[in-house]
């Protein structure tokens, strides 16, 4: 559960910085970051908690996330 907690706080951490550096500056790479960040934080805590459902809907949650993510780049 250690594990769980600190990579659960350094990945959200993560998630919040690289938000502040999207607003002061927009990038196609830190708006994937933004969508990679929560994908892996879904899976990290799925595998880590044994919830393999959590893992699969982290999977298509990230495939997701990065295609509307990549479509919006476009634009």
């Amino acid at each position: 559960m250690l594990l769980y907690f600190i990579v659960t706080a350094i990945l959200l951490i993560a998630y919040l910085t690289v938000w502040m550096l999207y607003f002061k500056a927009r990038s196609p790479i830190k708006a994937i970051a933004i969508a990679l960040l929560p994908t892996f934080l879904f899976l990290v805590s799925g595998i880590l908690l044994r919830h393999w459902l959590l893992v699969a809907a982290s999977i298509l949650f990230g495939v997701g996330h990065i295609y509307v993510t990549m479509q919006n780049q476009n634009e």
